[in-house]
């Protein structure tokens, strides 16, 4: 039988064994044994692209018409026309350039002039509210015609007179194409997109 003198001397060389046996074992480096992650690789699924907004062309290149007697004016796209006549001095038309029949009727007075810019006579369909716009900072709503499917006309307050600080105003949109045919009349997105930009350009000058 080993006594302790015997014992404790084993113990030791065993454990110089084990440490030596450790030590002679090669190292693995983590880092080098991975791959790198590609720049495109990501530790969380990617979200899908936001889709990307409609292009509208910077302020710089839009024109202004101003009305000094009313105190107001707005911008609008270089590609629509405004039409004015001597007879009618509280109306305009805006006209696109490419499409003549497509325009946007404006509207406007003073609360105390007794003159009647309010719209008469709508085409068929069915009238949806559709969101608001920002008329003089303030919220207008937006009250699209639709009939068979597609968009006929976009009124401002249901074409009803908007009044702000004095003044009142209408504001509308539609094409009067009658040799295309009511049916086939459609006011896509990109050009309610435009109108309502029109729309939210209005504002007061001293």
């Amino acid at each position: 039988m080993l006594n302790s003198r015997h014992v404790y001397p084993l113990l030791i060389v065993l454990a110089l064994l084990i440490t030596a046996c450790a030590s002679s074992r090669p190292s693995v480096n983590l880092a080098a044994s991975s791959p790198p992650l590609d720049e495109t690789q990501t530790m969380d699924t990617p979200l899908p692209s936001p889709a990307a907004p409609s292009v509208t062309p910077t302020p710089g290149t839009w024109l202004t018409y101003t009305n000094s007697e009313y105190g107001f004016s707005f911008s609008y796209p270089p590609h629509w026309t405004i039409e004015k006549r001597d007879a009618l001095p509280n109306f305009l038309w805006l006209h696109h350039q490419q499409r003549p029949t497509l325009k946007v009727d404006i509207a406007f007075k003073r609360i105390t002039e007794e003159v009647m810019i309010q719209r008469t006579g709508v085409g068929a369909g069915d009238v949806v509210r559709q969101g608001t716009v920002l008329f003089f900072a303030r919220e207008v709503p937006r009250d699209v015609l639709i009939y068979e499917g597609k968009v006929k006309a976009v009124h401002y307050n249901n074409a009803q007179e908007i009044r702000v600080d004095g003044l009142a105003f209408t504001l509308s949109c539609d094409d009067g194409n009658v040799a295309v045919g009511y049916e086939l009349i459609d006011l896509g997105v990109d050009i309610q997109e435009e109108v309502d930009d029109i729309v939210q350009s209005f504002e007061y000058i001293p």
